[in-house]
């Protein structure tokens, strides 16, 4: 029997901090010496045009996710953190589909939306920043659903980045070999 693969996504909405959160889990984890691979899912989709049929390109990065995910097996990574706006069940069961031997864990940070646009102001410089700003307050609403996938719900108000990444590495157990 093969042992399960840990695998931590990270959700919520723009501006709480899913990217940071990934990259801080991932140094925690390299400092006690656990094998993993972090990845910003939102890098493995962005190519346009994208089909009408799939809006946000999930399909792509589905594609380039099995791939990179055997790559980092090949090389010893044995745990997987991906930070992601997980809206429905049908991701989690795509993600489930092509890493058939994970143990999928979802973790639904969340925000005022008054603090995810100080932090949507603070980051986004570019010609999206509207579009970011509308997406922020929209996605606070939707993933507050009860039908939304969440194992953990995490507030990421007046807390540190250190202290919630302590929070979801401590949620999971992960493999060390």
């Amino acid at each position: 029997m093969t042992a399960q693969t840990p695998v931590a996504v990270i959700s919520g909405p723009v501006g709480v901090g899913k990217t940071t959160l990934g990259h801080e889990v991932s140094e925690l984890l390299e400092a006690q010496g656990t094998p993993h691979t972090f990845i910003d899912f939102d890098q493995l989709r962005y190519t346009w045009p994208r089909p009408d049929d799939d809006r946000w390109g999930n399909r792509l990065g589905l594609q380039n996710l099995r791939d990179v995910w055997k790559n980092s097996r090949a090389n010893g990574s044995l745990n997987l953190i991906i930070s992601y706006v997980v809206e429905t069940r049908d991701f989690i069961e795509q993600l489930q589909a092509i890493i058939p031997d994970s143990r999928i864990v979802t973790f639904q940070l969340s925000a005022s939306v008054a603090t995810l646009e100080d932090r949507v102001r603070a980051r986004e410089i570019g010609s999206a920043f509207d579009w970011h700003m509308k997406r922020a307050a929209e996605l606070a609403q939707v993933l507050a659903q009860e039908q939304v996938p969440c194992d953990h719900r995490i507030s990421t108000e007046a807390r540190s980045v250190q202290e919630i990444a302590a929070d979801i590495t401590g949620r999971l157990s992960w493999r060390k070999a």
